[in-house]
């Protein structure tokens, strides 16, 4: 299906982004211009801390955050950290029991900023690494009483966010296909047995729609957490 007459655009407070044919995007750009003074800049390059990248051969659009994890590691002092290329080191279960019971304990934690970095690492997830999508939500649990394991895990978070910072989303060049992947694990979480459901789903190879999240009640199969 081709794309004459078709115009869209997208508003975040102050930012706005317009998509179409190129008279019907003009047209919208003058509108928005003559109500509220809003001047174009042109094909979009940044939005909302996003760096947009077109292809004009491959007929692509890349989107990235390779500026905001650099930024994110320069903050929390890794910037020459060792990279790696796994969110968390395979087999960590993140649980209450690592959460600290002394006064102590909790005093030595305090001073870790790690309610700033979790939200951080959820702005990354929401837009262009799902990759991070499952163990940002694992660390979030833990902000209210961090334990020394989560402290280390979300260290191996910022190792694996300097090994992928140039990976990029890449939308378009192929067949407008929609592909979906979902799945659960069960019983994972060993604070309350409940599963962990996730799906994804990709046009044109392009992954545009993610989430993982704990589920609402306690599966007693395995059938059943799927």
């Amino acid at each position: 299906m081709g794309c004459e007459g078709f115009v869209a655009g997208g508003f975040w407070v102050d930012d706005f982004v317009g998509v179409g044919s190129g008279k019907e995007l003009d047209a919208l750009a003058k509108g928005i211009d003559a109500k509220y003074g809003v001047t174009g800049l042109g094909e979009v390059r940044w939005i909302l801390g996003m760096k947009v990248e077109h292809d004009r051969t491959e007929r692509t659009i890349s989107i990235s955050q390779e500026a905001f994890i650099d930024s994110i590691l320069a903050c929390f002092n890794l910037a020459d950290t060792a990279p790696t290329m796994t969110p968390l080191t395979p087999g960590t279960q993140l649980t209450k029991a690592d959460c600290p019971t002394v006064q102590a304990d909790r005093d030595e934690m305090a001073g870790t900023p790690y309610r700033q970095l979790v939200g951080a690492l959820s702005g990354l997830a929401l837009g262009t690494c799902p990759d991070v999508a499952f163990a940002t939500s694992s660390l979030g649990r833990f902000g209210h009483n961090l334990g020394r394991v989560h402290r280390e895990a979300a260290k191996c978070m910022l190792q694996h966010l300097k090994g992928t910072k140039g990976w990029r989303l890449v939308l378009g060049g192929k067949p407008a296909e929609v592909v979906g992947f979902t799945d659960a694990d069960w019983g994972s979480d060993r604070d309350d047995r409940r599963s962990v459901g996730a799906y994804l789903f990709k046009i044109g190879g392009g992954a545009v729609s993610w989430k993982t999240k704990k589920q609402g009640c306690v599966a007693l199969l395995s059938m059943e957490a799927e």
